[in-house]
């Protein structure tokens, strides 16, 4: 079972979850056993319950959610593979696959609208050594 982090399900749609979107219905015609993850919030629209595998996991949503309850859920499922396609994978998790978009690596060069935690974090973030 390959398991997507799929928060970007529970924000409003921008460029960057509509790219995570188009990339998970492109993967789920192809690859059977794919399980979504969210937090435990309302998801921006109920038909993507019938289109995806959603799992909704944890007691949080946000940076915490991310960081600490799907990394503690995946542990307790056997440590599966991850894929995140929109911000930022668990810093602690080793078994995940991190798409790097032009957003993200544009937040590293420009510092322009984003709260200064959210940037640090994600500028921190792109400058640990690959796990």
């Amino acid at each position: 079972m390959i398991y997507i982090n799929a928060r970007f399900l529970t924000q409003r749609k921008t460029g960057v979850q509509q790219y995570a979107l188009v990339l998970c219905r492109e993967l789920v015609k192809h690859v059977p056993d794919i399980c979504f993850l969210t937090p435990k919030t309302d998801l921006i629209d109920e038909k993507w319950r019938k289109e995806f595998n959603i799992l909704q996991i944890g007691n949080r949503n946000g940076h915490f959610w991310e960081q600490i309850e799907l990394p503690r859920y995946l542990r307790s499922v056997g440590s599966p593979l991850l894929l995140c396609f929109t911000g930022l994978s668990p810093a602690f998790y080793k078994i995940c696959i991190l798409t790097l978009n032009r957003h993200l690596i544009d937040i590293h060069r420009i510092q322009c609208s984003h709260a200064v935690k959210t940037s640090l974090l994600r500028k921190l973030s792109l400058t640990l050594p690959p796990r």
